[in-house]
């Protein structure tokens, strides 16, 4: 990989896992002040994951090899909330959940890759 390469995917792994925290903490507080049903959370979670790794995907993905770089994305952003929200919550499970979890960010950002590839060639 060239060196212009890995410094756009910390840049857009890095960009991706703050506009995921920056949206949880919004939707915490939004919980936290509206009493929204705990049902929401895991849907909502899911979406800021997705947009977060699309958004990222969007910022590194340019030119080619878009399902690459976007499943590299999406292991990027996994490792880095994964490690951030442990920090945070000082409690680290590995689960079936966590693996989900994993499939989950590479599938999302290995689409999103594709996407960004297409979308940019126009």
């Amino acid at each position: 990989m060239q060196k212009k390469t890995v410094v756009s995917f910390f840049i857009a792994t890095l960009c991706s896992a703050a506009a995921s925290v920056a949206a949880v903490l919004i939707f915490s507080l939004v919980v936290t002040l509206t009493g929204l049903s705990d049902s929401f959370i895991t849907p909502v979670n899911y979406v800021i994951r997705l947009l977060s790794i699309v958004f990222g995907a969007f910022l590194f993905a340019a030119g080619e090899k878009g399902i690459l770089k976007g499943a590299l994305l999406g292991l990027g952003y996994f490792l880095v909330t994964n490690l951030v929200f442990s920090l945070i919550s000082s409690n680290f499970n590995v689960s079936v959940a966590l693996f989900i979890e994993l499939i989950y960010c590479l599938i999302v950002g290995a689409i999103a890759g594709v996407l960004a590839v297409n979308i940019k060639k126009r």
